[in-house]
């Protein structure tokens, strides 16, 4: 049986992500789904061609959303 540590630890770390998928979404909705689609071109690439060209560089990806 797990802890009670371990029980708010792995809770903590579920609601933590929770809310930056959250705040994931309203950044989107501001910031990016004028022009990003989520599935096709609109003013910008789609959001599925942007995760094929930063998928695995997320580094590369916040510079280009600051530049």
């Amino acid at each position: 049986m797990l802890r009670p540590t371990r029980l708010t630890l792995i809770f903590t770390l579920l609601l933590s992500v929770a809310v930056r998928a959250q705040q994931g979404q309203e950044l989107y909705q501001v910031f990016c789904a004028s022009c990003h689609m989520a599935d096709r071109f609109h003013v910008g690439p789609s959001l599925i061609e942007i995760g094929k060209l930063y998928g695995e560089k997320p580094d590369e990806f916040v510079a280009w959303c600051h530049a």
